[in-house]
């Protein structure tokens, strides 16, 4: 009886720590993938506020509001 629940036990331990492994690369290989997608991001983002932004803001508001 006592071996019946210590191979439970056991099997338990087990499976949870295939799970946490299988969790854990899961997500550093997802962190890795995103971190490259954002540059891109930011990159086109920086380019369209001084494109088009800037631009717009400097005709319409600046006069007014001052620039910072």
């Amino acid at each position: 009886m006592i071996y019946k629940r210590l191979l439970i036990a056991l099997v338990a331990c087990l499976s949870l720590m295939a799970t946490l492994a299988f969790l854990h690369t899961g997500t550093s290989t997802l962190q890795s993938a995103e971190k490259k997608p954002e540059a891109k991001i930011a990159d086109a983002d920086s380019r369209t506020f001084e494109s088009v932004i800037k631009p717009f803001l400097d005709t319409h508001c600046t006069s007014c509001h001052g620039s910072t």
